[in-house]
């Protein structure tokens, strides 16, 4: 039997059809992975403004005295901070804050509602409530 318009035989024309789908299944998987790949760019994009964000929304802690008696070596192995009126530890924070949104500039022991921890900010990047 032969195609309608072509004269092909029916086995020609089924190569023929083939052919043609098979091009054509090229074409759409080339789109596919054209898009994947936007797509992935999209989310490196959207992952590396979040992740600017998030740096500049961190914790900060505010520290009091914490009643012993650290030294420079407690404060190089990390057993101990510096904050600008001697050494204290992890006893002696008082709170944490977000260093971007607080905008207390009084006594920095004194708890601030406006830059709690973690921020709205933080809470919704990571999709916390």
């Amino acid at each position: 039997m032969r195609g309608a318009m072509t004269g092909d035989t029916s086995e020609d024309y089924a190569r023929r059809r083939v052919r043609e789908l098979t091009e054509e299944i090229k074409r759409l998987h080339a789109d596919v992975l054209y898009e994947q790949e936007r797509n992935a760019n999209n989310v490196h994009a959207y992952q590396d403004r979040i992740d600017a964000a998030l740096a500049l929304h961190s914790e900060w802690g505010i520290y009091d005295e914490c009643g012993h008696d650290h030294t420079e070596e407690d404060v190089r192995t990390g057993k101990a901070i510096d904050v600008d009126v001697g050494f204290t530890c992890e006893e002696g924070k008082v709170q944490s804050v977000c260093r971007e949104c607080d905008t207390d500039d009084g006594d920095a022991t004194e708890a601030t509602e406006d830059g709690e921890w973690p921020c709205p900010t933080v809470k919704a990047l990571k999709g916390e409530k």
